[in-house]
């Protein structure tokens, strides 16, 4: 005849024993370790997930910045070409020879 803590104890999967504690307390204490595991992967999950949408916001940042650095110089290498008065200016509209704000 099988003792009830020691076939209780054999279905846990191998995880920390509650001995001599009443069944229900058991597997109340089970059920909790098991909710916060879960939430415990729940949160690494989302952790990770904001990670990557943080590191996607800031690669778009940086695709932005490269694409507006290449509209300025575009823009400034086809008004050097269409035209030739004193006053060139870029997309910007600020004269190339205008001080720096």
């Amino acid at each position: 005849m099988n003792n009830d803590n020691e076939a209780n104890d054999a279905n846990d999967n191998g995880d920390e024993l509650y001995v001599g504690l009443p069944e229900t307390e058991r597997q109340e204490l089970l059920r909790q370790r098991h909710e916060v595991q879960q939430e415990i992967q729940m949160l690494r999950q989302e952790g990770e997930r904001l990670l990557l949408e943080q590191q996607r916001q800031l690669l778009l940042l940086e695709q932005q910045r490269l694409l507006q650095e290449q509209v300025e110089h575009i823009g400034c290498i086809a008004d050097d070409r269409q035209t030739h008065s004193a006053t060139r200016t870029c997309l910007t509209n600020t004269p190339r020879d205008a001080e720096p704000f």
